[in-house]
């Protein structure tokens, strides 16, 4: 699935993805200051913000979902900034894709499997109509 982006700046490409119930524009003031150095490109993972749905969800069809959207722009590479739920799809996609990630920086995540705290607030979002 080709994501939702906003882009903005020169420079190097930087993917900036955000955390679970987010879209891009939870990233928007680190963007607007990134944009002075990098060529920033804020993502709408699937299922968020303005981005595709799908019940297909993981961290492995997040990362292809990225690769996806980089072809569609024509990157081979760039630098990758995840933020909570963002960082584990950056993580899946530097593990899985590794030469298409320049440099890979992890915010408010740590690289360990969590226990499933959001199942409950997700199965009572999906129950109502």
């Amino acid at each position: 699935m080709i994501l939702h982006t906003d882009i903005t700046g020169q420079g190097t490409p930087l993917l900036l993805i955000h955390g679970l119930f987010g879209s891009g524009e939870n990233l928007g003031m680190i963007a607007r200051l990134l944009a002075e150095r990098f060529q920033v490109i804020n993502v709408d993972l699937r299922n968020h913000g303005r981005s595709g749905h799908s019940d297909e969800v993981s961290y492995a069809v997040m990362a292809a979902d990225l690769v996806e959207t980089m072809d569609a722009l024509q990157l081979s590479t760039a630098a990758v900034l995840g933020h909570s739920m963002g960082g584990k799809a950056a993580m899946q996609l530097a593990l899985s894709y590794p030469a298409r990630v320049s440099k890979l920086v992890l915010a408010d995540i740590s690289p360990v499997v969590s226990q499933a705290r959001h199942l409950g607030i997700l199965d009572a979002l999906n129950r109502i109509n």
